[in-house]
């Protein structure tokens, strides 16, 4: 389900988008500790996003959170995704902190990505 949400994300970020956050950040993954998965993102030159199930080399950047948290915040059932930053229930590794603003464009179109792909996956939103 992740790996459709990332391909759904590609479909809706602008290329200049990916290529901005590529400038910074050529590879980036999502760390859920609560399912013990990884998923990976390369962005590239071109714009495009791939999805990888896994790196040879560490990620420029990773988010580590649970998917229960990311489910929570993709049905609205999380009123503050900044508090989630703040109180470290997100966290962000390997980006330059200065950095982090590239970021915000691809929080609410994958949150949308994700409610399509479960929705599509599992017919219901919970």
């Amino acid at each position: 389900m992740v790996q459709r949400a990332f391909d759904l994300l590609g479909e809706q970020l602008p290329p200049a988008t990916v290529r901005e956050i590529a400038l910074v950040c050529r590879s980036l993954c999502w760390e859920f500790p609560d399912y013990g998965q990884r998923a990976c993102l390369i962005l590239s030159d071109d714009g495009s996003l791939a999805y990888v199930g896994s790196l040879a080399t560490p990620p420029d950047g990773t988010f580590r959170m649970d998917a229960a948290l990311l489910h929570q915040a993709a049905f609205g059932d999380v009123s503050d995704i900044a508090l989630a930053f703040i109180t470290g229930r997100i966290l962000v590794t390997g980006a330059p902190a200065e950095e982090l603003g590239l970021f915000l464009p691809l929080l609410e179109p994958f949150l949308a990505s994700y409610r399509r792909a479960y929705l599509e996956y599992c017919g219901t939103q919970h």
